[in-house]
């Protein structure tokens, strides 16, 4: 049995809960282009409103590429980073609420030839992708890499239970 949490969390994170449905209600009625601009802008907004992200985005930045790329290149890349994660955050929402055949019209899978051979020599395949991106279409394009076969995700739960 886990520890008893605090009403205060438990409040925190009904509110959370109530905050994202509201968010996701308001995403289901602009187009994924809107949604992807209010990502964007937000996650520029971050990259002054959350100091602690994006100094954790400059450190790994500066561990990955060290010498290779100067101080200012470095943190352009960061606020690109931190731009993108906002646009992917509040794309996957919406994505997530979107049919099979949306989806295959928002997604260009490169290399399936790969996998093809694999299948011909009768063997498995495990697909590794990136860790950034739209988790939500990482998660649901299995259907379009190998149509007829059982694919699956690996994730960690969220923090909050709601």
């Amino acid at each position: 049995m886990g520890r008893k949490k605090s009403p205060l969390k438990i409040l925190r994170w009904r509110l959370e809960w109530l905050l994202y449905l509201a968010l996701e209600v308001l995403i289901r009625l602009v187009p994924l282009s809107w949604t992807m601009a209010i990502g964007r802008g937000l996650g520029r907004l971050a990259v002054y409103a959350v100091p602690s992200r994006m100094q954790m985005v400059r450190r790994y930045l500066r561990l990955c590429f060290g010498k290779e790329l100067s101080k200012e290149e470095r943190e352009t890349l960061a606020r690109r980073v931190m731009t993108r994660t906002g646009e992917n955050l509040f794309a996957s929402v919406k994505t997530a609420l979107l049919p099979p055949s949306k989806i295959q019209s928002l997604v260009d899978i490169e290399g399936l030839e790969h996998l093809q051979k694999a299948k011909e020599k009768g063997k498995g395949v495990v697909i590794i992708l990136m860790h950034t991106g739209n988790w939500e279409i990482m998660a649901q394009i299995g259907f379009l890499i190998d149509p007829g076969n059982t694919t699956g995700a690996f994730y960690r739960p969220l923090n909050n239970p709601y």
